[in-house]
């Protein structure tokens, strides 16, 4: 049991949900039939690959820069607002990798969009 429910969580379920038993049967019967893809050299290459792709579109990764929220305009994302009060826009899109609770709770705030 202990080897499947952290492959439940990377579907939004707890080990307590109902359909989490269900789940776990889908998960592992996906690995056993497609396999668990592995980046040749670590996972290293694969965020040197996606950082690659991210410039090459004209993107830009900032690291030690702590954002203090999302900016919205237009109902989407527009850009961030850093700690230090920089402000950086964005043409397409904004890539947030954080918790739900860290997305929902601090960065949009009482800006989030209430669920249906």
């Amino acid at each position: 049991r202990a080897l499947w429910a952290p492959w439940v969580l990377h579907a939004g379920l707890g080990p307590e949900d109902a359909f989490s038993g269900q789940i776990a049967k889908v998960i592992a019967f996906a690995l056993e039939a497609a396999g668990a893809p592995i980046v040749k050299g670590g996972a290293r290459n694969l965020l040197a690959a996606f950082e690659a792709l991210i410039k090459e579109r004209g993107g830009e990764i900032r690291v030690n820069a702590d954002v203090a929220s999302v900016v919205q305009s237009g109902g989407r994302a527009s850009g961030v607002r850093l700690a230090s009060d920089e402000t950086l826009s964005a043409t397409k899109s904004v890539i947030c990798s954080v918790t739900p609770t860290q997305l929902y709770g601090r960065l949009l705030g009482r800006d989030a969009p209430e669920a249906a």
